[in-house]
């Protein structure tokens, strides 16, 4: 299963401010890698996503072991490895990224 790498995504990379989704989302969707910038997102961000029950994807990720590190973060927040390749084909350039039910990133 590891590692996860997208092809298309950037640590850091400016995103538009809205993305054409097909679907609209149920809940919050973030994204996230296990470099040190999305760590240190995670940490400001974790009570925010918990309150809002947002999902986190994991898109780019070396091992379970980073994994675990970042669910001792954010224990209240749902996080799943997975390759972020649907959100490249909407029009996200980078992580971490917060995206409403609308389809608005931040």
């Amino acid at each position: 299963m590891y590692p996860i790498r997208t092809i298309g995504l950037t640590q850091g990379a400016k995103n538009p401010a809205q993305l054409e989704l097909k679907l609209p989302l149920g809940r919050p969707i973030c994204l996230l890698g296990s470099d040190a910038y999305s760590f240190a997102w995670l940490r400001t961000n974790a009570a925010i996503l918990a309150k809002g029950g947002a999902l986190c994807y994991v898109i780019q990720i070396e091992n379970s072991a980073s994994l675990v590190r970042l669910r001792v973060i954010a224990p209240g927040v749902l996080l799943a490895p997975i390759f972020g390749d649907v959100f490249v084909q909407a029009g996200l350039k980078g992580y971490p990224a917060l995206i409403t039910q609308s389809g608005a990133v931040k």
